[in-house]
């Protein structure tokens, strides 16, 4: 296994610092965000976390590489043309629909006790990864924000993994990690790459796919405790996000400016407020490893 996790993680490395570096010496890049113009540097993370996984790719569901495929090209497409948050959304249901039949249904979630889905067996994986997916997306609103959030949620499914002896989601896990490390020196304020939808929307998708894959008890059984607090942070502001937005008779697919991080941000100072939640993730990080290997 440890030399598994040297095959992942210094490719994972190398790859998103090669192409992150390609991606800053080039001055017509095409992918740029709206308002201030600077490069998207998403593509280079996703190789990277591609390149990490390269020895477990072959082995995994057609279904599930096809729905990572489909919010690969979404985030491209996104990050070029601005697509609507409708036309997203779809896009991401497809997505979300190939992993779960891949994945299969969640007929009970284990909470301290088993509780039975019934009839939403499938909807439960299916708006899990959907609702990551946005998350993870949601969430990048300062620089480094993202990453420094979800690097913690992925060394910690990567160090599960290892404890379970399940290869493939170790290599998928650490390889996120390892792309993530190499990606936020590009990507710490004041950013020279910028995750954008591609980045940010495929680490969202890997990482609701991770925790199903990874946190099962049994077959059909989800252990949702670990995987809320391994996604807590993104989830929680998402939350807030949608209903503040409903209580004020807004849409909750129209943007803003009141997250969570914006408004720490806005008191603290934006390098505090990413110290502040980074040091939440790690914690919830920790807490999710804990409450899967004693509890």
């Amino acid at each position: 296994m440890a030399q598994s996790l040297l095959l992942c993680l210094l490719p994972s490395c190398a790859v998103t610092v090669a192409l992150a570096a390609l991606i800053v010496s080039r001055r017509r890049w095409p992918l740029r965000a709206v308002g201030d113009g600077r490069r998207i540097g998403g593509p280079a993370l996703a190789a990277g976390l591609l390149a990490g996984a390269a020895l477990t790719l072959p082995r995994l569901p057609g279904t599930l590489l096809a729905g990572a495929a489909v919010v690969l090209v979404l985030g491209l497409l996104d990050d070029r043309f601005d697509l609507r948050a409708w036309q997203k959304l779809l896009v991401q249901a497809a997505a979300a629909g190939l992993a779960v039949a891949a994945i299969g249904p969640v007929q009970r979630i284990d909470l301290g006790g088993a509780i039975p889905t019934g009839p939403f067996a499938v909807a439960v994986p299916f708006l899990w990864i959907l609702a990551t997916t946005n998350a993870a997306n949601l969430i990048d609103g300062l620089d480094g924000l993202a990453a420094s959030v979800l690097t913690p949620s992925f060394a910690a499914l990567g160090a599960l993994a290892v404890l379970a002896d399940r290869r493939p989601e170790a290599l998928a896990a650490l390889g996120a990690a390892g792309a993530l490390v190499a990606f936020l020196p590009f990507n710490r304020r004041p950013a020279h790459l910028l995750l954008g939808d591609t980045g940010a929307e495929f680490l969202g998708f890997t990482l609701g796919v991770l925790t199903l894959r990874l946190l099962t008890t049994a077959p059909g059984v989800w252990s949702a405790g670990p995987a809320l607090l391994l996604a807590l942070v993104p989830l929680s502001d998402t939350g807030f996000a949608i209903g503040r937005r409903l209580l004020r008779g807004r849409s909750i697919l129209r943007g803003d400016r009141q997250h969570i991080h914006h408004r720490l941000a806005a008191r603290l100072g934006e390098t505090r407020a990413i110290i502040i939640l980074s040091g939440i993730a790690c914690l919830c990080a920790l807490g999710g490893t804990l409450l899967r290997t004693i509890g």
